[in-house]
């Protein structure tokens, strides 16, 4: 079971955070990228909640022109299964995300005909979160591989009952 989609999306405003709003700069997650950092992905930003982390493999993130891109592979646990079916189902549908700002080079704040605009520069990324209320709408989840999975699972089921109807007939036949 994974999921993919975008955890943050370059130059796209957030929701009024209380006042202002925020938007992340392309590269502001290089720093932890290449540094290194175990980041971790939760449920709802929930620590109890734990989907996966990069340490172990079942997460991987990448900067690309969009955005921080991520793939997770969930784990097989009813969290981990709850996750996927909400996911596919698009009650889950985005993507949020916790973060430090290591100093003041990392942020700059303009007043603009869009209110006051907090622009992120470099960030230590500590999480990734489902969710189901982003503070950022442009970001993204999706499951990786659902329609084959729901697919495959249906066509399973068919040839099963196939199955059993043919020795249902082989044994009323003898």
């Amino acid at each position: 079971m994974k999921i993919q989609g975008y955890a943050a999306v370059f130059n796209s405003l957030s929701a009024d955070l209380g006042g202002f709003r925020e938007q992340i700069m392309p590269g502001a997650f290089t720093r932890t990228l290449t540094g290194g950092t175990e980041v971790l992905a939760f449920h709802h930003h929930d620590y109890s909640q734990v989907l996966g982390r990069t340490g172990n493999g079942s997460l991987h993130l990448s900067e690309n022109s969009r955005g921080l891109h991520f793939t997770l592979e969930l784990p097989d646990t009813t969290l981990g299964r709850d996750t996927y079916a909400l996911v596919n189902r698009r009650d889950l549908g985005a993507m949020s995300f916790g973060f430090a700002v290591p100093n003041s080079k990392g942020e700059s704040w303009k007043e603009t005909d869009k209110g006051l605009i907090r622009s992120l520069h470099a960030v230590n990324l500590l999480e990734i979160s489902t969710t189901s209320i982003p503070a950022y709408p442009a970001t993204v989840v999706k499951g990786a591989l659902a329609p084959k999975t729901n697919h495959a699972r249906s066509l399973r089921r068919r040839m099963k009952a196939r199955q059993l109807d043919s020795i249902a007939a082989h044994l009323q036949a003898a």
